[in-house]
C-alpha cells in the first residue's frame, strides 16, 4: 500500500508502506511502527531507501489533510520521529499547494535533500483516499 505527491511538474513522493515492523505488539510504542519504502523522484535527483514510520503519525497526517481539504486554508505536516522525513503542504488562496520536504538518510546524521514541489487542490483527495486505505489496513495500536 502506498501514498503519492505528484508535483505539477512530474515529481514524486511515493512512500510504500509493506507492514507494521512489530507485527507481534499490540503496545503504542513498539506497536507501531511501520516498515516503508521511500522513492523519490524530482529534477535531476531520485532517492530510494527504507525506514520506519509510525501508525499515529500518518493518523495525524491524514486528519490535517482532510481539514485542509475542507477549509482550503491552513498547512499539514508530516513528520517521524527517526526525523528521516518532514514534509509540510500549505495551501494557497488560488488553490495551489506548495510542498516544503526534507528528507535525512541514514536516519539522524546522513545527506540531507530539501525540496519544494507544487501541484494542485484536486490532488487532495486521490492522497487523502490513499492514507484512509492505509489507516484502516494499519491502525494505531495501544494507547
Amino acid at each position: 500500500m502506498d501514498f503519492k505527491i505528484k508535483g505539477s511538474g512530474g515529481e514524486l513522493l511515493k512512500i510504500t508502506v509493506m507492514g507494521y515492523s512489530c507485527p507481534d505488539a499490540v503496545d503504542f510504542w513498539d506497536g507501531n511502527w511501520l516498515d516503508c519504502r521511500l522513492n523519490l523522484g524530482l529534477n535531476g535527483f531520485y532517492a530510494d531507501f527504507a525506514f520506519g514510520l509510525r501508525a499515529d503519525e500518518l493518523e495525524r497526517f491524514l486528519r490535517e489533510l482532510e481539514q485542509l481539504n475542507s477549509n482550503l486554508k491552513g498547512t499539514a505536516s508530516l513528520e517521524n520521529m527517526s526525523c528521516v522525513i518532514h514534509l509540510n503542504v500549505t495551501i494557497r488562496k488560488t488553490g495551489q499547494l506548495i510542498w516544503e520536504g526534507r528528507l535525512v538518510y541514514p536516519a539522524g546524521h546522513g545527506t540531507t535533500l530539501e525540496f519544494e514541489v507544487e501541484s494542485d487542490q484536486s490532488f487532495l483527495p486521490d492522497l487523502i483516499n490513499e492514507l484512509k486505505s492505509i489507516a484502516n489496513r494499519y491502525p494505531i495500536r495501544g494507547k
